[in-house]
């Protein structure tokens, strides 16, 4: 009778084990993750009016059926870039763009725009536009029919 005691004794350590054992390995898988859904890198251009943008700034605002937070970054010299901690999650976004007054392009003798002209106020302006975010580079160009009121 010793001998089935100690199988029983013997397995029921061995349970144990397993389960202490897949604990710990399931805790290390999480270790390195952060909560939340998955951000991404992405770079790209940033034009108005076919112009390269010299100075402002980009927010990635989340549109609805995509969930995550807000990414920004700089924009310097037409170009912006957001490494993937910073970065926006897959899916759809509203994109606001905004420029710094030295940065506004004068409209175009056809157009209707009231507003800066060429850096000549301290406002800075904005245009907005929809985009799908995906890993890697995204260039965005408005047109001045795109610029939104704030």
């Amino acid at each position: 009778m010793a001998s089935r005691s100690s199988r029983s004794m013997w397995m029921r350590s061995l349970v144990c084990l397993s389960l202490a054992s897949a604990t710990a390995f399931g805790l290390a898988g999480c270790g390195g993750s952060s909560t939340g859904p998955q951000r991404l890198a992405v770079s790209g251009a940033v034009t108005v009016a076919g112009q390269p943008v010299a100075e402002g700034s980009i927010k990635f605002v989340p549109a609805s059926g995509t969930t995550g937070p807000v990414a920004a970054a700089m924009i310097r010299e037409g170009r912006y870039s957001l490494p993937t901690a910073e970065g926006p999650v897959r899916g759809r976004h509203d994109v606001v763009i905004e420029l710094k007054p030295a940065a506004v392009p004068a409209p175009s003798a056809t157009s209707t725009n009231s507003g800066p002209k060429g850096g000549g106020t301290s406002n800075s302006v904005f245009y907005q536009t929809s985009v799908e975010v995906t890993v890697g580079t995204l260039d965005l160009s408005v047109e001045e029919s795109q610029r939104i009121a704030r």
